[in-house]
C-alpha cells in the first residue's frame, strides 16, 4: 500500500471520528448562547474561541463538519445508485432504450451544474433536506454517463466472448464480471465528488440557500463571521482550514486509490 494511500486513509479516519463521534468530543452544547462570553479569543475554556453569541466554536465546528461531510455523503450515496442503474440499463439493453436514456442525461448535463442547483434550492426554499434534493438532482446524471462508458467498455473485452463461447449464459456474465469492473472507476468518482459536493454544500450555505441557522454548517458559519473579520479572525479562519482539511483530505484519498487500482503504477507501489 502506498504512502499516498496510507495518509489518505488516515485523514478520512480521523474525519470520520470528528463527524460520527461529534457529540463525544465537544465539550459544550454547539447550541447554548452564552452572551458573557461573546467574541472571546482562544483560552483554554473554550480552545477556538467563541462566536458573536458566545457558543463554543470548537464544539459548532465539530457538529458543522458532521452537517455537511453527511449531506455530501448522502447525495453521494443517492447520485452514485440512481446513476448506477440509468447508466447500466442503457448500456445492457442499448437500441432504443439506451437513445432515450442518454437524451435525458443529456438534458441534465446541458444545464451549469451550480447555477442549476442555485435554481433548484431557491424554488424549494432554503434547507437541508431541499439542498439535498437539489443536489441529487442535478448530480445524478454524471454518474450514469460514466457508468454506461464503463460497461460498455467492459463488454466489448475478449474474455466476456471467451466465456460465452465455453457456455456461460452472457447475462450471468455481465453481471457476473462487466458490473464488479466498474467498482474501481465508479468508487473513485465518488471520491472526487465527495470533496466537489462539500464545497458546493458549503456555497449553498454562505448565500444562504443552505443549511439554516442555527444548525451548524460551515459554509453558514463563514456567512456568520463576515461582520466579524477584523474584530474575531478566529471566526472565519477556524472553519476555512477545516474546509480545507475535509476538501484535502478526500483528494488525496482519491488521487492515492486512482493510482493504486492502475495496473501501471500499483506495481511501482509494491515495490
Amino acid at each position: 500500500m502506498g504512502n499516498n494511500l496510507k495518509t489518505g486513509l488516515v485523514l478520512i479516519f480521523v474525519l470520520a471520528a470528528i463527524v460520527f463521534a461529534g457529540p463525544l468530543i465537544a465539550p459544550y452544547d454547539p447550541f447554548e448562547v452564552d452572551m458573557s462570553v461573546r467574541l472571546q479569543g482562544i483560552s483554554l475554556a473554550h480552545i477556538m474561541g467563541t462566536d458573536q453569541l458566545g457558543r463554543d466554536l470548537f464544539s459548532r465546528l465539530i457538529y458543522a463538519t458532521g452537517t455537511s461531510v453527511k449531506i455530501s455523503l448522502v447525495v453521494v450515496a443517492a447520485s452514485m445508485t440512481i446513476g448506477f442503474i440509468f447508466g447500466s440499463v442503457a448500456a445492457f439493453l442499448g437500441g432504443a432504450v439506451d437513445e432515450f436514456l442518454m437524451r435525458i442525461i443529456d438534458v441534465f448535463m446541458a444545464f451549469p451544474t451550480k447555477i442549476f442547483t442555485i435554481a433548484i434550492a431557491g424554488v424549494l426554499g432554503a434547507s437541508a433536506f431541499n439542498i439535498t434534493l437539489a443536489l441529487i438532482f442535478t448530480s445524478w446524471a454524471s454518474y450514469a454517463r460514466m457508468v454506461r462508458g464503463c460497461v460498455l467498455t467492459a463488454k466489448q473485452l475478449p474474455f466476456i466472448d471467451a466465456s460465452v463461447a465455453l457456455g456461460a449464459n452472457r447475462r450471468y456474465t455481465i453481471v457476473k464480471h462487466v458490473l464488479p469492473s466498474v467498482f474501481q472507476p465508479l468508487s473513485t468518482f465518488a471520491f472526487q465528488r465527495i470533496a466537489h459536493t462539500m464545497m458546493m454544500i458549503v456555497g449553498l450555505s454562505f448565500i444562504g440557500l443552505g443549511v439554516q441557522p442555527p444548525t451548524p454548517e460551515l459554509g453558514a458559519m463563514i456567512n456568520e463571521s463576515k461582520n466579524f473579520m477584523t474584530t474575531a479572525p478566529h471566526l472565519f479562519v477556524f472553519p476555512g482550514l477545516l474546509i480545507s482539511y475535509v476538501v484535502f483530505s478526500f483528494n488525496i484519498l482519491d488521487d492515492s486509490l486512482r493510482d493504486y487500482w492502475d495496473p501501471r503504477i500499483k506495481s511501482e507501489l509494491v515495490l
